[in-house]
């Protein structure tokens, strides 16, 4: 978490928005074809039902925040009534706020649903490291450059996940090779 530390002590405003409540962190990831979150109707308090247990990739990116420090974890399927029209284009017409405010965003740029976790988290495994040992030394590969990981998937395709990537301003990107951390300061 030194790289989070470091850019929210050494870049200042540069890379931060204002802060009225606590910080939260968001999540970029793709749907796929999952049933519609559903909220109990009642006039004083909206209830979100969720499902027990989670999805993985909900689960993993509920660790992934824990882990970072943060109480919070925004995920637009579960802070966005889909039923209630007038909620729902009020939200979407302020996601800039939303992604912009986070203090980071998880974006799961592998994987084509929320029932494929996070590589490298939990269960979830990442693909493997290839090495070649030789008698007098060993060789590691990196693997693939990760930017063509991630224009390579089916994440980069799609319009929504594109403006999450574009709006926040810290991203801690997991792909099936590595995880890596980018602000808008260093690139």
């Amino acid at each position: 978490m030194d790289w989070l530390r470091n850019c929210r002590d050494c870049h200042g405003n540069e890379c931060a928005g204002m802060k009225l409540i606590d910080s939260w962190v968001t999540l970029s990831y793709l749907w796929g074809k999952q049933e519609e979150v559903a909220f109990d109707d009642h006039p004083a308090v909206t209830s979100l039902y969720t499902p027990s247990p989670p999805p993985r990739l909900i689960s993993d990116a509920i660790t992934v925040a824990k882990n970072l420090g943060y109480r919070y974890l925004w995920v637009d399927k579960y802070c966005i009534d889909q039923q209630n029209e007038p909620e729902k284009i009020d939200h979407i017409n302020n996601m800039d706020l939303i992604y912009i405010g986070a203090e980071v965003t998880i974006m799961a740029a592998s994987g084509i649903n929320e029932a494929q976790g996070l590589p490298g988290i939990g269960s979830t495994k990442r693909s493997k490291q290839q090495v070649v040992e030789l008698p007098s030394f060993t060789l590691l590969s990196t693997g693939p450059d990760p930017t063509d990981n991630i224009e390579e998937s089916k994440w980069w395709t799609r319009g929504w996940t594109f403006q999450d990537a574009f709006l926040s301003l810290r991203k801690l990107v997991l792909t099936e090779y590595r995880t890596y951390f980018k602000c808008i300061t260093i690139s």
